[in-house]
């Protein structure tokens, strides 16, 4: 993955897969970075890290935005995908955290 963003595939249930196009659209070092993500040509999403200092260290907010999403993917989403995709960026975003603290 390139420094200004890359490829990720996201694995899903029952076999699931979808590669998304990601890319940074613009930061505020060191609290803010906004970027995109595609899948295929009809659905977008827009992500936002936020990260404030708190007392044992900083605190990360995640928000994603479906910007526009193609026919197969609104009903992934409307079938449980959102909360799919909720709980598997609070994983990720968990795992990154006791990876920092473990130094």
């Amino acid at each position: 993955m390139g420094s200004n963003g890359g490829r990720v595939r996201v694995k899903g249930p029952l076999g699931l897969s979808r590669v998304a196009r990601t890319g940074v659209v613009a930061t505020e070092r060191p609290k803010l970075l906004r970027g995109s993500a595609e899948i295929g040509r009809r659905t977008h999403g827009a992500v936002r890290w936020e990260i404030v200092p708190a007392a044992e260290g900083s605190r990360v907010t995640f928000t994603a935005t479906v910007e526009r999403a193609s026919f197969l993917d609104r009903i992934l989403l409307a079938c449980g995908g959102r909360w799919w995709l909720a709980r598997l960026v609070d994983r990720a975003v968990k795992r990154l955290g006791a990876s920092i603290s473990a130094g």
